[in-house]
């Protein structure tokens, strides 16, 4: 028979349960508005790709370079801003020298299933403070990841509007780096 939690553990038990519950409803909610985000960057993209396009010179005066730059300065803070919205959990630095056993019941992985069961004695044998320590410590590592790339992105898209204004003002002046 399994051994079952009584009294105040009991309580932490199921506090904790409904803690990591929470934590995943609002993980699966935070994946629909990422997408609704990417989904409005992609379309604004699809139309500075078509605007491209279409002021592009005929192919015997197809400029290469333009083309590169484009690509460079405009879809490449796009990607980067890309990278913050999704990175992976297995870019956040590993906590394996951990000296407490973790047993994972507060963030349960698909990639290591398990069932009810197996997961049911987790929770009986789990030290709840290490557990939510661990999984503290891991939240704050993909923070940290994520505030390191937007700063990137944010750089990026800073140096390409400098250089797109930059061959703006030298257009402007009868100089045309990008030979149109």
């Amino acid at each position: 028979m399994a051994k079952t939690t009584s009294g105040r553990d009991a309580g932490v038990t199921v506090s904790s349960l409904l803690s990591a519950l929470k934590e995943a409803q609002d993980s699966v909610r935070s994946y629909d508005t990422k997408a609704q985000i990417v989904g409005v960057g992609f379309i604004f993209t699809i139309g500075i790709i078509t605007k491209l396009g279409a002021n592009l010179p005929g192919s015997s005066e197809f400029n290469t370079i333009a083309v590169i730059l484009f690509w460079l300065l405009a879809i490449g803070p796009i990607m980067l801003f890309g990278f913050v919205l999704y990175p992976s959990r297995k870019t956040v630095q590993s906590l394996r020298s951990f000296e407490e056993p973790i047993h994972r019941t507060y963030y349960v992985s698909s990639e290591s299933p398990r069932n009810l069961d197996a997961y049911l004695k987790d929770i009986r044998s789990s030290n709840w403070s290490a557990e939510i320590a661990y999984e503290i410590i891991k939240v704050s590592g993909l923070r940290d990841l994520k505030r390191t790339r937007f700063i990137r992105a944010l750089r990026a898209s800073a140096f390409s509007f400098c250089v797109v204004a930059f061959i703006q003002i030298l257009r402007t002046t009868g100089l045309d780096l990008l030979g149109r």
